[in-house]
């Protein structure tokens, strides 16, 4: 895990193999995925 609702953002990450995936856990344990970003991406939380 990167990042977590409420973490202050701070850094600026890169991908450089793999996949990172975007997404949440619902209040019934249910995985809810909002994105897949792959290798050769930036990304930063706001």
């Amino acid at each position: 895990m990167v990042h977590q609702i409420r973490d202050l953002a701070t850094e600026l990450f890169f991908i450089q193999s793999g996949t990172v995936r975007f997404g949440a856990v619902d209040h019934e344990g249910k995985e809810l995925i909002a994105r897949d970003l792959d290798s050769d991406h930036w990304f930063m939380f706001r």
